[in-house]
């Protein structure tokens, strides 16, 4: 007999790819895969703990990510936040429409810091939604 687990393999994939340097900064990208729920919100959260520990500038890929609700998304605005006041940096690469349609619902577009696309956190590679 399947258990509950079984039913739902692996929900959301969050792996810490190694740091990466460049000359102007240090970061290390995590990635969001699947679903971001209440389920699955400690697994990330853990991650995103890890990877602010290894560096000043954590990236978060959210291009795989395939749903989010808002205990994902309240993950992600705490996470800048706790980053922020600690002098760090938390950059986002967006996700789909839909994942970016929540973010943008909840007022969250207005706070974070995006980009089209993985970069090693350097400041004129993106830019920061207004404030």
């Amino acid at each position: 007999m399947p258990t509950a687990q079984s039913q739902h393999p692996s929900r959301l994939t969050a792996q810490p790819s190694p740091p990466f340097s460049s000359r102007r900064s240090r970061a290390t990208t995590v990635t969001a895969r699947g679903e971001l729920d209440i389920a699955t919100v400690p697994a990330l959260d853990g991650k995103l703990r890890a990877a602010e520990h290894a560096t000043p500038v954590v990236v978060l890929d959210l291009r795989p990510l395939e749903f989010i609700d808002s205990s994902g998304a309240a993950l992600i605005l705490s996470t800048d936040r706790r980053l922020r006041r600690a002098g760090g940096r938390m950059v986002v690469v967006r996700g789909s429409v839909e994942v970016q349609w929540l973010l943008a619902l909840m007022g969250f577009d207005r706070e974070l810091e995006f980009v089209q696309e993985e970069t090693n956190g350097d400041r004129h590679e993106h830019r920061r939604a207004r404030r």
